[in-house]
């Protein structure tokens, strides 16, 4: 018997309450929509308060120490001041660092600054760099929500989530507001070609969403999130979505070669070296309530000696995690699932994998992790046998926010990121075995036959 001839069988047989009428279902007080648009104006209130209150304050953000210097430096000509020298061992002396406090003279003189990404990028924000540093933060926060808004245009299309709603939903998630207010790059360098590639691969054309996907090159930290996913495909005959990848990044080799200076590139490639010993080096000071990543989280917590006999232990076990994670999509994408149910699977499995093994990530770059709200939209996975898969991200979602609401009122407590990074790795564990189970059930077959 059908289910739906079922219910109405059951709805005909039931009483009806006294007085032959139905109750009317109780509306709740406030629903999500409501809660998330009063969030989101009081955000950007305070986008905008924090960039013009005291515009001298701004100086010390992200972008304006980093980004705004960077886009100076490139639209005066002086790439080799992007990076330190080939013997450096510190930022603290690079003459990136020199000039943003000759730039920037309200910065703090115990500030360390730095420009850890690739020299193309220097070339994005040169137009910006002409506005005084709050007005082009401002600029910069608009270009990010417009970007933002554009992401959720082209998630909405390939599920039955309205943009109306993810964009209100990623008011509620707390990692995206981090990054537009301080002004980082995840949102249009990482999040935007994330979900184009997505989009793309959804839509049929797996070549051109690799190649969206080698745009994550502008943020390094991401990539490996679209490599997973691609050599996921690749594994089961399906190789077009890493032959794009493969294009793109060919592409963004050819645009560095030719738009910046000969030498900065392979001063970037060396610059990676001196990057890496800001999370295992103290000079630094990380403050590590706002590490999001297992691996930089664990050597925070020794000292700077035990932490080169420790990185290759980690490093190893992140690759293995990665391998596992591989193994694991490959049967997803192998099984009778329906292809958008695996595909979504596959594609959140590849983005919550990147807190528990990259090595740079902070809690801003958790951003990367917004298009998993594509779950807890969709009306299919509200139902069994996906409802499980659903849960386990809103516990990741839910951990996240209250994590940011702990260190912002209550303040830094040492073990909880390590805390926080547990539940996050336990969540991501639990979904991927829950999502092979799902991908294995009779159900599919039978719906196949059908």
């Amino acid at each position: 018997m059908p289910l739906t001839v079922g219910i109405r069988e059951h709805a005909a047989q039931s009483p009806l309450p006294s007085g032959g009428e139905r109750r009317p279902r109780r509306r709740s007080l406030f629903t999500w929509v409501e809660v998330a648009s009063v969030v989101s104006v009081a955000l950007l209130a305070t986008i905008v308060f924090t960039d013009f209150a005291d515009p001298g304050v701004t100086d010390a953000s992200d972008y304006v120490s980093s980004f705004y210097v960077a886009g100076r430096l490139a639209a005066t000509g002086q790439f080799d001041r992007l990076y330190p020298g080939p013997d450096a061992a510190s930022f603290r002396d690079s003459p990136f660092n020199e000039s943003a406090h000759q730039l920037l003279p309200r910065l703090r003189k115990e500030t360390t600054t730095n420009f850890m990404y690739p020299p193309v990028v220097a070339w994005v924000f040169a137009p910006l760099s002409v506005l005084p540093p709050h007005v082009s933060l401002l600029v910069w926060q608009a270009i990010s929500l417009l970007a933002l808004g554009l992401a959720c245009v082209l998630l909405s299309r390939t599920t039955d989530a309205r943009a109306r709603d993810l964009f209100l939903l990623s008011a509620l998630f707390l990692p995206t507001f981090m990054a537009i207010v301080i002004g980082q790059a995840g949102i249009l360098f990482g999040l935007l070609p994330l979900t184009a590639g997505y989009w793309l691969v959804s839509r049929g054309s797996p070549v051109a969403g690799g190649f969206a996907w080698a745009a994550l090159a502008l943020k390094p930290q991401f990539l490996p999130a679209a490599g997973l996913m691609s050599m996921a495909y690749a594994v089961t005959g399906r190789m077009r979505l890493l032959a794009g990848m493969i294009l793109g990044l060919c592409a963004w080799l050819v645009l560095n070669y030719f738009l910046v200076p000969d030498g900065t590139f392979a001063a970037w490639i060396r610059s990676l070296r001196v990057s890496d010993a800001i999370f295992s080096n103290d000079e630094y000071q990380v403050p590590v309530h706002l590490l999001a990543s297992i691996p930089a989280d664990l050597m925070m917590r020794f000292s700077p000696e035990t932490r080169v006999s420790l990185k290759p232990v980690l490093y190893g076990l992140s690759v293995g995690l990665g391998l596992l994670a591989l193994w694991q999509c490959r049967k997803i994408l192998r099984s009778h699932q329906p292809e958008q149910l695996g595909r979504l699977a596959v594609f959140t499995t590849s983005m919550a994998i990147l807190p528990l093994t990259s090595p740079h990530l902070l809690y801003y770059d958790l951003v990367i992790l917004f298009p998993t709200g594509l779950i807890l939209l969709d009306s299919q996975w509200r139902t069994p046998p996906l409802k499980a898969l659903r849960r386990m991200v809103m516990v990741s979602w839910s951990s996240i926010g209250a994590y940011f609401l702990f260190f912002s009122f209550v303040g830094s407590y040492s073990p909880s990121s390590l805390i926080l990074l547990g539940i996050l790795f336990a969540a991501w564990m639990l979904f991927l075995q829950k999502a092979v189970d799902v991908s294995a059930l009779p159900v599919w077959r039978d719906a196949d036959r059908d």
